[in-house]
């Protein structure tokens, strides 16, 4: 390994595929994030100047990862048969000696061990500690199942760069709009509670004279006299045209799915960059630019099967412009799709 980005980056297609569908699947939206991934934010993030090995040991299993913030020198898991205190003192001696050997096949030294725990992890043996300097990260307390944990894995996956996940940026967008959906709301119970603040301010200020509360009456009587007329559609052809919208509306394809239908027929090596949706009466309307870095046969097949998934999901091409290059193409699509 010479360099890191090739565990979250070039993971296997058909494992990778598997995770992808896994996350449309599911009704609730994820980001899923390689584990190398975020043992190797932590090696960036913390730019040791001398080698390091970050360990994370979870249960009867541990990762080990050496390098520093420029080189990669050995990445690789370990396992005991079980969670014993003879196991996990012989998956430490294991541990050391493959250290030794990548310090020896490498001509480095490894000074520190940064390390990391789960729910089930166990302490570091007194013997590391001798040999190397300890780092543990800062740990917190959750609860799982009732009981209370103390651990450090959570604090170093919510510190690494969203951009080393494998989830498809629409499915992306989607689940980091979700953590401002709490805002939203208490912002929506602060209006409606200022204007409910400001309907009683307003009426125990103008307090309605005997004269007033007359007319009131009489006015409601003639109110409840017309409702017993036939209703005119002349009369309430507003009303009846913001019910007709209502119920187009309500059939029209939610922004999600419009989302859903996209990032299900990007290919691999699209790059979408910019998308406009515009929802009318009777129909949506969507325009997408994007760029793809492979050559043209391979982009153009791309760029096809993308027009042809939309298509048969019920989408009318207005517009289709697929410009190329040696290496990479540049494609701009317009779309809409009539409310049935």
């Amino acid at each position: 390994l010479q360099h890191v980005g090739c565990y979250s980056k070039k993971l296997n297609g058909t494992l990778l595929s598997h995770y992808i569908n896994q996350i449309q699947a599911n009704e609730n939206s994820m980001h899923i994030i390689p584990l190398y991934s975020v043992l190797l934010g932590i090696l960036i993030k913390s730019q040791p100047k001398k080698n390091s090995a970050i360990i994370f040991q979870h249960g009867n299993v541990a990762e080990l990862l050496i390098g520093t913030k420029q080189n990669i020198f050995y990445a690789n898991r370990f396992s005991a048969y079980d969670t014993s205190t003879d196991q996990i003192k012989q998956m430490w001696e294991t541990i050391k000696k493959e250290i030794n050997h990548v310090e020896v096949e490498n001509r480095i030294q490894v000074k520190e061990i940064k390390y990391l725990t789960w729910i089930n992890s166990q302490p570091i043996p007194e013997w590391v500690k001798d040999d190397y300097d300890i780092e543990e990260f800062e740990p917190e307390k959750v609860i799982c199942q009732d009981k209370p944990y103390v651990l450090s894995f959570l604090k170093a996956v919510r510190s690494n760069s969203d951009a080393s996940g494998i989830t498809p940026f629409f499915d992306r967008l989607v689940f980091h709009s979700q953590s401002l959906i709490p805002a939203l709301n208490v912002l929506m119970a602060l209006a409606v509670i200022i204007m409910t603040a400001g309907y009683y301010w307003y009426h125990s200020s103008n307090a309605a004279s005997s004269k007033t509360l007359a007319e009131l009456r009489k006015k409601n009587i003639e109110l409840q006299g017309e409702f017993k007329k036939d209703v005119s559609q002349k009369k309430y052809k507003k009303i009846f045209g913001f019910v007709k919208n209502l119920k187009a509306y309500q059939k029209t394809s939610s922004f999600k799915q419009v989302v859903y239908d996209i990032s299900s027929a990007v290919s691999t090596a699209m790059e979408l960059e910019v998308l406009k949706v515009d929802y009318k009466l009777n129909n949506i309307t969507l325009e997408i630019f994007g760029r793809m870095n492979a050559p043209f046969k391979t982009s153009h097949a791309g760029y096809q099967n993308f027009k042809d998934f939309l298509t048969n999901e019920g989408y009318v091409v207005l517009e289709s412009r697929f410009d190329t290059e040696i290496n990479k193409s540049e494609f701009l699509i317009k779309l809409s799709k009539r409310v049935q």
